[in-house]
């Protein structure tokens, strides 16, 4: 577990970030990020940049890749990136890594 997400810190983080005192709970509804592309109706992804703070394989299985397939995905690793890899296939490749926890992929070229 990463200290993003580990019991205690997003609280920790509040009170020392922001001055707040109170830290309490909310349940809101989650939609998928198809969904989300379908109702605005976005036909084409040229660039999609993930950080969600420790979540981006979850929002990348929330992907439909053969409807949304972002020609780059710029997207925090951490210690996801073999999971990462899984969820894009031999659809992405990597590009490079603009820092250490960072990684660009685009689409692989088809080969006729």
């Amino acid at each position: 577990m990463s200290s993003a997400t580990s019991p205690g810190e997003p609280e920790r983080g509040l009170t020392v970030s922001h001055g707040w005192e109170r830290v309490y709970e909310v349940d809101v509804p989650a939609r998928t990020l198809t969904s989300i592309l379908e109702e605005a109706r976005v036909g084409r992804v040229d660039l999609l940049s993930l950080d969600v703070e420790g979540h981006e394989v979850s929002v990348l299985m929330g992907l439909d890749l053969e409807l949304f397939a972002p020609h780059y995905i710029l997207i925090e690793t951490n210690d996801a990136e073999e999971a990462i890899e899984t969820v894009l296939g031999a659809r992405y490749e990597l590009v490079e890594r603009p820092s250490p926890g960072d990684a660009l992929y685009r689409v692989r070229p088809q080969n006729g």
